[in-house]
């Protein structure tokens, strides 16, 4: 079995072979027989080749490309973590089967990592870019502006059950009595951190109007000392008005989606004190047919 030391140094090389470029060093990490999953490819990477191409199309389109891991979960075979990327785009852009020309333009964006492991090396890899947020600042579409006691293991689980419960019955109440009274609650969505419990419910209702029977079901879950990381899959049918920010609404589609998402929140005293959250924005406005499909 890996050991937790042995996680962490993995994670750091992959997140060092990326930030030096080296496409060959973070392939490596890979095991023989590997699943590369992100949201912005159309279907899962399972070959070296595959793998490097998607790497260095990043070096391409960035070449001053920086990575900064910025929250890490460790778990006894997993590792969660949110990065940040920034650079220039000094080449073209290869989003799924679209490619999109150099603009010129800084970006500043982040992402979720999910990885497990096996023998010491990467079997899965499941990356969830903020790709709606990285096309807005590159103006390529229009997106949203932006402006202690230890909890248990036991507890944290509870927590993040109660979570997912609460939202999928509809409960803003029970889902915002999770949060500690300074929570702060930043989705790639949402123009400006969520800091009080009427924006919240606000915010979160607009997705329940919009998707009156969405649901999330969690396919990933790191438990670590203080935080949770969670993958999850966002099912609903678009059968209300769909608030795109800026005082933009779209009318009801009819269409059905199935979204992929992210979330890391830390805990204190049994509450959370921090919650992120990620969601496939540009992936779920393609399934509506209001924003051109990245693949």
């Amino acid at each position: 079995m890996t050991t937790k030391e042995e996680l962490a140094r993995l994670d750091d090389a992959g997140i060092a072979s990326w930030d030096r470029h080296d496409a060959d060093a973070f392939v490596d990490l890979f095991a023989d027989s590997f699943e590369w999953v992100d949201d912005t490819q159309p279907a899962p990477m399972h070959s070296r080749d595959e793998a490097l191409r998607y790497s260095r199309s990043w070096f391409t389109a960035f070449p001053d490309l920086h990575l900064r891991e910025t929250n890490r979960i460790i778990g006894d075979d997993s590792i969660a973590s949110e990065v940040e990327l920034t650079g220039t785009n000094r080449g073209p852009l290869t989003v799924g089967d679209r490619q999109i020309p150099p603009t010129g333009r800084k970006i500043s964006s982040r992402a979720t990592v999910f990885i497990r492991t096996e023998n010491g090396k990467i079997r899965e890899f499941h990356t969830h870019p903020d790709a709606m947020g990285m096309m807005a600042q590159l103006g390529v579409i229009d997106g949203p502006a932006r402006e202690e006691a230890g909890t248990s293991r036991e507890d944290l689980m509870r927590l993040n059950d109660e979570l997912v419960e609460s939202f999928n019955r509809r409960d803003a109440d029970a889902f915002l009595d999770s949060m500690a009274d300074d929570f702060v609650w930043i989705d790639d969505a949402a123009p400006e951190p969520i800091r009080d419990r009427d924006t919240a419910r606000r915010y979160m209702q607009g997705w329940l109007t919009a998707f009156p029977d969405m649901r999330i079901r969690e396919t990933n879950v790191v438990v670590g000392d203080d935080s949770v990381a969670a993958e999850q899959e966002f099912t609903g049918t678009n059968t209300g008005e769909l608030d795109l920010g800026g005082g933009n609404r779209a009318p009801a589609t009819g269409r059905k989606i199935t979204m992929r998402g992210s979330s890391f929140f830390r805990a204190r005293n049994g509450k959370i004190t921090e919650f992120h959250s990620y969601g496939d924005t540009l992936g779920m406005l393609s399934q509506l047919g209001l924003a051109e499909p990245p693949a």
